[in-house]
């Protein structure tokens, strides 16, 4: 993933990148950073803020899970999460 992001910003990547970060034992916190980052650039992308939803949701914070996954919503109404 990292190779792809050298030659540009690329979301698929990021997400990918950010996902390989999840699996991993203490991963959430470079997860979330590269979730945030496709976030920035684009407010609409659904994928990102439903993963986002997904390791609040795995850490107890139901609240900003809920948060997150009212944003995915909100960006794609016809993305079923």
């Amino acid at each position: 993933y990292n190779k792809v992001l050298e030659r540009g910003e690329n979301a698929a990547a990021r997400i990918g990148l950010g996902d390989a970060f999840g699996r991993m034992a203490n991963g959430a916190g470079n997860a979330m950073t590269a979730y945030q980052k496709v976030t920035e650039r684009d407010p609409k992308n659904s994928l990102a803020y439903s993963r986002m939803g997904a390791i609040w949701y795995d850490a107890k914070r139901y609240d900003s899970a809920l948060a997150n996954y009212s944003r995915a919503k909100d960006a794609d109404p016809e993305n079923p999460l």
